[in-house]
C-alpha cells in the first residue's frame, strides 16, 4: 500500500505541473518573427517579382548552335554567365509548346557556362520561330536576356556532286590515208 501511496503522489505532480506549464504557455504570445506578406491581386504567393528581387547587370551570352534547324535535327543552346550562377532556360515552339527538353535549368559551371542539348522533335505545328527566354540570378538578383531561332523541314540528303572526269580524246584509229609509193629508185634498164 505504501509503493500505490508513493506512486499516486508522484502520478498526481506531473499531472498537475503539467496543468500548469499547459496553463502558462497558453497566456504566452508569441512574438511575430517576420511580417506577414499578402500578395497583390494576380500575383502567386512562392514567386518572386521585381518588388522583392533586384535586376542587376549579370552578363547573359546566348549562343544558338543551329539557326535554322532542321525538324528532327539536334540542336544546342549556350549560355555565357559568371560561375556557380542559377539558369533557367525557357524555349517556347512556335505553337506555343514549352514542353521540351530545351527548357531546363540549373547552374552554370565554374568558367559560367550552362548547355542544353536536345531534338527538335514534334508535329509539323513546330515549324517556324522559336522565342528563347533566359534569366540567371544569385543571391537575391537577377538578368534575363531573350533570342529566337527558326525551324524547318529538313530538306532531302541529296549526296555532293561527284566530279566526272571528262574523257580524253581517243587517238585517231582510223587508218591514214595510203600515199601511193613514190618510185624514187631509178627504173631499171
Amino acid at each position: 500500500m505504501k509503493n500505490f501511496a508513493i506512486f499516486f503522489s508522484i502520478a498526481t505532480l506531473l499531472l498537475v505541473g503539467t496543468l500548469v506549464y499547459a496553463q502558462i504557455y497558453r497566456n504566452q504570445t508569441i512574438p511575430q518573427t517576420a511580417p506577414t506578406y499578402t500578395p497583390p491581386k494576380g500575383e502567386v504567393l512562392g514567386t518572386q517579382t521585381e518588388k522583392q528581387i533586384s535586376k542587376n547587370n549579370t552578363p547573359i551570352n546566348i549562343k544558338i548552335d543551329k539557326n535554322p534547324v532542321f525538324l528532327y535535327w539536334p540542336q544546342k543552346i549556350t549560355i555565357e554567365t559568371t560561375p556557380a550562377t542559377e539558369v533557367r532556360l525557357k524555349v517556347t515552339y512556335p505553337n506555343g509548346s514549352i514542353n521540351n527538353s530545351g527548357t531546363a535549368s540549373g547552374f552554370s559551371n565554374d568558367k559560367g557556362i550552362y548547355e542544353v542539348k536536345w531534338t527538335i522533335s514534334g508535329k509539323k505545328d513546330i515549324l517556324g520561330q522559336a522565342k528563347v527566354e533566359v534569366s540567371v540570378g544569385s543571391f537575391g538578383s537577377y538578368a534575363t536576356a531573350e533570342s529566337i531561332f527558326d525551324i524547318t523541314t529538313s530538306q532531302k540528303i541529296t549526296p555532293a556532286p561527284t566530279a566526272v572526269p571528262t574523257p580524253t580524246p581517243a587517238p585517231n584509229l582510223q587508218p591514214e590515208a595510203e600515199i601511193p609509193p613514190t618510185n624514187t629508185l631509178p627504173a631499171a634498164p
